[in-house]
């Protein structure tokens, strides 16, 4: 449970309006939220409508009262409201409130002496407590505090008992700068000897051209001032400013939203034992090279998370890459019982199974990751691995399902260099054609085209091998990696051929050899002839092959 306090000294600068979006934020990434109002003069978190209720509960006003009066705590549920689950999707919100707003609550924040509260009732030890029960009923991983503004108790409680981590969100205009510099003193020099972070906010500012100056300006009084950087900055904007509104950090990409997303960041790398955190951790080790430390920081985190799904799932991810497959298998299996249909799980199993060579159950997997995903990029690794686990029927099914995502020239491409792969070229025929459609000057496209229909009989071959090959000469394609120079090498020796040009069809084969002998024999090349890929020393030996046969039609014609 991590304690995050979003205090200001003065009010206007859109502390709450930033609690609440950081909430949401934190909801959907699969955190438990829990929300404390304690702007106890000018609450405002129920004005969202995330938060309205039309019979208002009690809050912290009456369950303070409440103990005051009688001594007793009161069941901490009686105050607490949860958010719609479908707002707060996948994580949970919950709130309590500063109160019901009425006239008895006037009444009873009145009375409220929180130095006598302190002293003689024993409020230090009430709010501790208070910390205590919303840890063991709600389980949150963020507690976020709305604080009253200016220098009182109820900021000092805010500011110093509660938090782990405290947002201070200023103006830079002098009084805000002024009096929060006092409070960030307070905070680094609290007599409870408590560490603290804080994040200093600077809100709402003009996003105006770094030319005027004014803003970098006050940028700097406000460091020298505070004595501390400030960490971020939220944009003033025109439309938020009319009513209290929680931005969809998937639809709105507007910079207010972004620099939400960008403080909700912040407070999770703030908190050393936040599982995001944690695998932040662990990826910069892999990262690094340093794979013992990674390996050790992801088994801390699936041991004392065991039910997490991400942390089981990342440290899956994590073996595979290390070459631990069955290892690998035993945490993906873990991770599929705790989220059965996440399109990357599924994924990474279709991936393992083939790794292990067990190709039906990396097929069977395969359907559902079809049925579940809409990543291109996912299903482009999916259709690769499948290609180089021979399984060729079954990548077509997941380009033609990216077809239905997107419909791109370069899936086409992949489709019907498959069907020509499996031996139906009247099947590539018109995937061919619409890539060569969409950009008539596309070597491949052109190229394939041509071929499809020359292993078809089609005499119409030979205006396409042309046209392929006119493209082939205007290119310079010396630069490109070794292994595409020496397939397109290939690849035109059977234009050539085609067109009885066997000279150029013997100098291009020559030439594919050239660069094939520069890689090392496992690198893998595209083979013309096959339409797959396959080690560089079995492409040697296909090409040397291809050569023999252009030297007999030569002799031939001699």
């Amino acid at each position: 449970m991590f304690f995050v306090t979003f205090y200001s000294y003065k009010g206007g600068v859109g502390r709450t309006l930033a609690l609440v979006n950081t909430a949401a934020r934190l909801a959907s990434r699969g955190k438990r939220v829990f929300i404390l109002d304690f702007d106890l003069e000018a609450p405002g978190i129920d004005e969202f409508a995330w938060f309205r209720e039309e019979n208002p509960r009690p809050g912290i006003v009456e369950y303070i009262s409440s103990f005051t009066d009688d001594g007793k705590v009161d069941p901490l549920e009686q105050y607490v409201s949860e958010v719609d689950s479908s707002k707060a999707n996948p994580g949970k919100i919950f709130f309590m409130g500063a109160g019901r707003k009425d006239e008895k609550y006037q009444f009873l924040l009145s009375r409220l002496d929180w130095k006598h509260f302190y002293k003689q009732q024993e409020g230090f030890l009430f709010v501790e407590n208070l910390k205590s029960t919303i840890e063991a009923q709600y389980s949150p991983d963020y507690v976020l505090v709305d604080s009253r503004t200016g220098l009182t108790d109820i900021s000092g409680i805010c500011t110093l008992q509660f938090p782990n981590l405290v947002i201070l969100v200023f103006n830079l205009n002098n009084q805000n700068l002024q009096g929060i510099s006092k409070i960030y003193k307070s905070i680094h020099m609290n007599k409870l000897g408590k560490a603290i972070k804080t994040l200093q906010v600077a809100s709402p500012i003009p996003d105006i051209p770094d030319s005027v100056g004014i803003r970098r300006q006050r940028l700097e009084i406000a460091e020298k001032t505070i004595r501390a950087e400030v960490d971020l900055i939220i944009p003033f904007d025109y439309f938020v400013s009319f009513e209290e509104t929680i931005l969809d950090e998937g639809t709105s990409k507007t910079y207010l939203s972004e620099s939400y997303e960008k403080l909700t960041k912040a407070i999770v790398r703030a908190n050393p034992l936040d599982i995001l955190t944690m695998l932040e951790e662990a990826k910069r080790f892999t990262e690094q090279g340093n794979l013992e430390a990674a390996e050790n920081k992801f088994q801390e985190l699936v041991d004392t998370n065991p039910k997490n799904y991400e942390a089981v799932f990342e440290y899956g991810r994590f073996l595979r890459t290390r070459g631990k497959f069955r290892e690998a298998l035993e945490y993906f299996e873990r991770a599929r019982l705790l989220n059965a249909n996440d399109p990357q799980l599924l994924s990474q199993l279709v991936h393992l199974y083939l790794s292990l060579g067990r190709h039906q159950e990396a097929l069977s997997y395969l359907g559902e990751f079809l049925a579940s995903s809409n990543d291109s990029r996912s299903m482009e690794s999916v259709a690769a691995a499948l290609e180089l686990w021979d399984e060729p029927e079954a990548a077509i099914r997941v380009y033609e399902r990216m077809l239905q995502v997107r419909d791109q020239p370069g899936t086409h491409l992949g489709i019907g260099n498959l069907y020509m792969r499996i031996g139906k070229p009247e099947f590539a025929i018109p995937h061919y054609k619409i890539g060569m459609e969409s950009d008539e000057t596309h070597l491949p496209s052109v190229y394939n085209y041509g071929y499809a229909l020359s292993v078809m009989g089609d005499p119409s071959a030979a205006e396409y091998f042309k046209t392929a090959l006119a493209l082939f000469e205007q290119n310079d394609i010396s630069r490109k990696p070794s292994a595409q120079v020496a397939n397109w090498h290939q690849a035109v020796s059977h234009a050539y051929s085609g067109l009885g040009a066997f000279d150029k069809a013997r100098n291009a084969l020559n030439e594919a050899l050239k660069w094939a002998e520069r890689l090392s024999e496992n690198r893998r090349v595209f083979s013309s002839v096959q339409y797959k890929e396959i080690p560089a020393k079995e492409f040697i030996e296909e090409t040397s092959r291809l050569l023999e046969g252009i030297e007999e039609k030569l002799r031939q014609a001699d």
